[in-house]
């Protein structure tokens, strides 16, 4: 993986002046906490005002309500260059160096720690999961399922309120609160909003069996496929900044596995 270190200096020194010289602008959603909102306050936001610092670039976020597809369709519609929190090898567009691994996972009370989907003790306590529409049914939901617990499941928006900042954190609230018994959601938001509260919360990955749905996904950030001496500029300062990256990722207690994939090509 460290084939084109030695070419990195030269790079950026090629790269930067004639792919940069402008505004770099970022579809971004202004109310998606932990990973973005309008005060750049999200882990997102971080990792790319130090993008745009390393590459002498002036953020220009176009804030997108419309959840990660329609974001990536603003990107191949040239309304954006840039849409961090992407799938990994996403479909229709180039996608960076990962930066970031994760898993989804259940948030129980430190004193009642659940350790996966076959804890027995799920059969008779209140689950909350993330609800992502009528169309689609999230991971941990379908294991669940595949599990006769139907009746156990509360459900909650996953994408929340825009008039509440912090609506997507409810579910973790609720487990806080005793509302509900357990939780188990996307890991970036469970590790955020579990520190928040004020009553001590444990994370436990949901480890999967081979009959469910994966559970863990590799994230990266997306760019034209037109463009793919953006995408070498990205991924040359994203392979440089691995620590400051992890350091960020760190503050907002994000569950993390290690990234497997490293290289955004072949």
């Amino acid at each position: 993986m460290f084939l084109r270190c030695l070419s990195t200096i030269a790079i950026l020194g090629l790269l930067i002046p004639q792919v940069l010289a402008r505004d770099l602008r970022v579809c971004a959603d202004p109310d998606n906490l932990p990973m973005s909102n309008s005060k750049g306050e999200g882990y997102e936001n971080h990792i790319v005002a130090m993008l745009g610092k390393a590459l002498g670039a002036k953020i220009q976020y176009v804030w997108w309500n419309d959840r990660r597809m329609p974001a990536l369709e603003a990107l191949q519609k040239n309304r954006c260059d840039l849409v961090p929190g992407t799938l990994f090898k996403s479909p229709g567009v180039l996608t960076t160096r990962p930066y970031l691994r994760s898993i989804y996972a259940f948030v129980s009370p430190a004193s009642k720690p659940i350790t996966g989907f076959d804890d027995a003790r799920l059969k008779t306590l209140k689950i909350g999961v993330q609800s992502i529409g009528d169309d689609a049914v999230a991971p941990p939901v379908s294991a669940l399922l595949h599990r006769n617990l139907a009746s156990n499941i509360k459900a909650y928006t996953l994408h929340g309120n825009y008039s509440d900042p912090n609506s997507a954190g409810e579910i973790v609230k609720a487990v806080a609160a005793h509302d509900i018994d357990a939780a188990v959601l996307w890991g970036p938001q469970a590790g955020y909003f579990a520190a928040r509260q004020q009553v001590p919360l444990v994370l436990t990955p949901a480890i999967s069996n081979p009959a469910d749905p994966p559970m863990s996904y590799t994230i990266s950030m997306a760019v034209r496929d037109d463009d793919p001496d953006f995408l070498q500029a990205i991924d040359d300062v994203l392979r440089q900044r691995q620590s400051e990256i992890q350091h960020i990722l760190n503050i907002y207690h994000i569950p993390m596995l290690p990234v497997e994939i490293l290289e955004a090509a072949p």
